[in-house]
């Protein structure tokens, strides 16, 4: 590359052409870089002269890249990255007059529990900000981390350990959930559990639960006739059909107690917690406003105890490379 076309290229507009990789959306980019979307606009049109490419097209809800576009990402996300961490790494965030979108990977069952407070906390710190949450296949979730388009993922499925950091939340336990009218005894015996007909979460389409995979251990098998990827539809399918019985994470409480005919019911069998975490990829761990958030992420979930469920420090973080999951 001559050096009058170096020249022509300014630094500016690679923080451009990364946000619009990151976001895919000219608002959600001029937003991310306190511009206007003309501005963005403006800037988008300058990159396709020096490319001499369209680099973006018009998509669903946003903008697409293009094949050269996608060429180019790897470097233009490791320059902004750099400059970012080497010369910028002393740039404060604002959050009382920052204005930004936080996007969030998590469950149904995630916005029932934490989403209200953590809404309430972020208005209240950063009232220009707004949180958008995505429900996304765990397999697409490093991806989504990856290029930011999400910032962080609450779940209790690592997305992945290469470049990915995380920091335990609470530890989830599970109950049985049941509809009275049927179940009325005082406990659920482990016979009466593998003949009952179940309502089983399976996150990934054609997976084995973890629920089942305890039982097999065992040499047990419960009687699955429904399978479901969203946590908060079980309690109405426990009302319109009451002979289901369905196991479900114990903070799913305010979404079942709603329910008059239902109740819960310890596992008859040893089914260990398993950890809910935040994670995020490397390319933002440094970043004053990811920090800022995952600390308010953090501390929403220190108040909120859903469940009523143990905490875990929020200073408590892993880094993919020390993470044995």
């Amino acid at each position: 590359m001559s050096k009058d076309r170096i020249g022509q290229l300014d630094l500016n507009l690679i923080f451009v052409f990364d946000a619009l990789l990151r976001y895919q959306s000219v608002t959600r980019a001029a937003t991310s870089l306190n511009l206007t979307q003309g501005a963005v606009s403006h800037s988008l049109k300058r990159l396709r002269v020096f490319f001499a490419d369209p680099l973006f097209s018009r998509g669903v809800g946003g903008v697409v890249p293009t094949p050269r576009a996608i060429e180019l990402s790897h470097t233009v996300c490791e320059i902004a990255g750099l400059v970012r961490k080497g010369l910028l790494s002393e740039a404060r965030f604002e959050p009382e007059s920052a204005g930004r979108t936080f996007t969030i990977c998590m469950s149904d069952l995630g916005e029932l529990t934490v989403l209200p407070s953590l809404i309430a906390a972020v208005r209240k710190e950063s009232p220009q900000s707004t949180v958008h949450t995505l429900h996304a296949q765990i397999a697409d979730v490093h991806a989504l981390l990856e290029s930011g388009e999400a910032d962080l993922a609450i779940s209790g499925y690592p997305p992945g350990n290469v470049e990915i950091y995380q920091q335990k939340l609470f530890a989830r336990s599970s109950i049985v959930l049941a509809n009275r009218r049927v179940h009325g005894g005082e406990e659920l015996s482990l016979e009466t559990y593998c003949q009952a007909a179940h309502v089983a979460i399976v996150p990934v389409l054609g997976g084995i639960s973890a629920v089942d995979q305890v039982l097999a251990k065992h040499k047990l098998q419960r009687n699955v006739v429904v399978t479901t990827q969203h946590h908060l539809v079980i309690p109405f399918l426990l009302d319109g059909d009451p002979s289901l019985i369905a196991t479900v994470p114990q903070d799913m409480a305010p979404a079942w107690r709603r329910h008059e005919d239902l109740r819960s019911f310890p596992l008859p069998f040893e089914f260990p917690s398993f950890e809910v975490s935040q994670f995020w990829h490397g390319r933002f761990h440094t970043d004053r406003t990811h920090v800022w958030f995952r600390k308010l992420v953090a501390e929403c979930f220190q108040s909120a105890s859903p469940g009523g469920v143990p905490r875990f420090q929020p200073d408590e973080i892993m880094s993919g490379a020390n993470n044995d999951d």
